[in-house]
C-alpha cells in the first residue's frame, strides 16, 4: 500500500504504466510530457552505471 505522501494510482492506468516502464529502462535522456501543446512535465534521467 502506498503511503499518505504518495500518489494513489490505479493498477490499470496505461499512461502511468508506460511512464514507469520508460523511466525504469532509460539510461539517460529526457522525457517531455505536453498537454494540449503546452509543456506539463519534464523528467531528466541521468544514470551512472
Amino acid at each position: 500500500m502506498l503511503g499518505k505522501k504518495h500518489l494513489h494510482i490505479e493498477d490499470d492506468d496505461f499512461v502511468i504504466d508506460l511512464l514507469v516502464r520508460s523511466m525504469t529502462s532509460a539510461v539517460g535522456g529526457t522525457i517531455n510530457i505536453d498537454i494540449g501543446n503546452e509543456p506539463a512535465m519534464r523528467i531528466d534521467i541521468d544514470r551512472d552505471k
